[in-house]
């Protein structure tokens, strides 16, 4: 059995937590990992003892991506009562990220990614306006049944 099987074994025990979310919280660890020493090969979670390291290595993500990879780190740490201290450092990290966030998100402004990916209301209505004469001119609203045509 390798670590990251014992591990989820050990959260599944510990926490109510879906296996959806348990599969991203695993996947991330491995990945954090990856991402820190060139292999996915994890012993221990002593890896994240390095908190330098990893806080660099999260620090040029998005901050929700960052945020969701420290929440990993929480869930799987806090498993663990010898990781008590370690814990509470990336859960008040995450706790920061989590602040930051909420105060974009107060602002109700786009941030730049968002402004650059979304669509002007105008584009929107145009694209229903088509779909609706499209409908409209296939009778599809007057048909008791549809089909694929």
């Amino acid at each position: 059995m390798t670590f990251i099987d014992e591990l989820k074994d050990l959260i599944k025990s510990k926490r109510r937590v879906k296996d959806s979310s348990l599969k991203v919280y695993l996947n991330n660890i491995v990945k954090l990992h990856d991402k820190v020493f060139n292999n996915k090969d994890i012993k221990s979670l002593d890896f994240l003892k390095d908190k330098d390291k990893i806080m660099e290595v999260l620090k040029d993500m998005k901050l929700n991506s960052r945020k969701t990879y420290l929440a990993s780190v929480v869930v799987a740490l806090s498993c663990c009562t010898e990781y008590d201290k370690l814990t509470d450092f990336y859960r008040l990290e995450m706790e920061e990220l989590a602040r930051e966030n909420q105060k974009i998100l107060d602002t109700q402004k786009k941030t730049p990614r968002e402004k650059e990916n979304w669509v002007e209301l105008s584009v929107l209505k145009d694209v229903v306006k088509k779909h609706l004469k499209n409908v409209k001119d296939r009778g599809i609203l007057q048909k008791d049944t549809l089909n694929n045509k």
